[in-house]
């Protein structure tokens, strides 16, 4: 998921809405309980904001990279779905 600055100053997402169903379609397939699309989008607008500072200028063509995952945090290792997961996670970083 990217992050970018427009001609224009502002700073935009890349298909938030796409990724944001992809994960919950991930999850979906590893038994792990999908992550709210409107709650994926606030946390996408909120880690931009909190790295605005990190958004490359517009004509670089470097994008700011926002990594969403998700991982069970319960305490068996083994093969059967966890009852705990870390609900969302997004690490961000430059794509120069």
């Amino acid at each position: 998921l990217k992050a970018y600055t427009t001609e224009d100053g502002s700073i935009v997402t890349f298909r938030p809405d796409l990724n944001a169903e992809r994960m919950m379609d991930s999850a979906r397939r590893l038994e792990m309980p999908p992550f709210p699309k409107e709650r994926f989008l606030e946390a996408v607008d909120q880690v931009v904001k909190a790295n605005a500072a990190w958004v490359p200028p517009f004509g670089s063509g470097a994008t700011l990279y926002l990594r969403p995952y998700m991982f069970a945090t319960g305490p068996v290792i083994g093969v059967k779905p966890s009852q705990e997961y870390q609900a969302l996670t997004l690490r961000a970083e430059p794509n120069l």
